[in-house]
């Protein structure tokens, strides 16, 4: 049996040892399916296409990380917002791909052991590299309301730079769901070196855009690795007092035989991260680039009740 949001926001709340997400969904669709492949169309590294041209392949991302020990499965939309599409020309598709995305999460779910808990958290990733033109609050608040009314448990907003690029996503949430929703979010964080990430006044703002609303969990994610967002995390916590979530890269990719590969093994990325948790109260683990539903296996040993400080 399934969960629902409340039970999410209520289950990271009382939790004593880290619920357990799943991993990388774009660097596993483009690793499992050639460049060359038909399902592409022309629009590689599209990944929210494949919602509508390869549902199976999408579908068996999901499974592998549930079998893995995932309780979250992440939706594929993460560069689904219209601006991102338009870049391949799919912003027509903007609403087909997103809900499919949505779908093809919750069928897996509805297919695995009716025993086990997962949740489907809707994607949003950071719109970059578009033209300042756009209206990123209208963006994003089409997105969400998409993902929710096609029936998410919770969103994710993944892979921000810094807290004022985080500003018109949340903006856009509030726009779609109105302030008060209870929907629960994930709001995790990607420091660059070009984005001011401990500006305090940044900080100010957005826990002055968060303030009274609940069911908000903070966290870091990709990076090069677990312990390079050590730094993240130290910020984050000093900045709020609730569970933190990790999504780690698994290392700074390198080029071989014409295949992007990821360094760090399974073991490898499990003991750097529960190094973590021993500091941090780190109550949401999974993966971002690189990481395989290996690597998810691996961090289900983070269930033992002493992990987390």
């Amino acid at each position: 049996m399934y969960i629902d949001s409340m039970d999410f926001a209520q289950c990271i709340q009382a939790a004593v040892a880290p619920i357990i997400a799943d991993g990388a969904i774009g660097t596993e669709l483009i690793r499992r399916l050639e460049p060359t492949a038909t399902a592409w169309r022309g629009c590689s590294p599209c990944c929210e296409l494949l919602n509508k041209t390869a549902a199976q392949l999408v579908m068996n991302v999901h499974r592998d990380y549930l079998n893995a020990g995932a309780s979250v499965l992440t939706t594929n939309t993460f560069c689904g917002s219209e601006p991102m599409l338009r870049r391949y020309g799919l912003e027509q598709s903007f609403v087909e791909l997103n809900r499919r995305g949505v779908e093809l999460a919750r069928d897996t779910r509805l297919e695995h052991s009716a025993d086990d808990r997962a949740w489907i958290a809707g994607s949003v990733g950071p719109i970059m590299g578009i033209p300042a033109a756009v209206d990123f609050e209208s963006a994003y608040a089409r997105q969400v309301e998409v993902l929710l009314q096609s029936g998410v448990d919770l969103l994710v907003f993944e892979t921000f730079p810094s807290p004022d690029s985080l500003r018109p996503a949340l903006s856009g949430l509030f726009h779609a769901a109105g302030k008060t929703s209870k929907v629960p979010i994930v709001l995790l964080f990607s420091p660059t070196a070009d984005e001011d990430f401990l500006d305090a006044s940044a900080w100010r703002r957005l826990k002055e855009l968060l303030s009274d609303r609940e069911n908000t969990v903070v966290g870091a994610n990709c990076g090069t690795g677990p312990l390079p967002l050590e730094e993240a995390l130290r910020e984050i916590s000093g900045q709020f007092d609730g569970p933190l979530a990790l999504s780690p890269s698994a290392g700074l990719p390198t080029t071989e035989a014409g295949r992007t590969v990821y360094p760090k093994s399974p073991s490898t990325f499990f003991t750097e991260i529960d190094r973590l948790c021993q500091s941090y109260r780190i109550l949401l683990a999974g993966g971002c680039c690189g990481t395989t539903p290996a690597h998810i296996a691996a961090l289900t040993a983070l269930r033992r009740s002493d992990t987390v400080v």
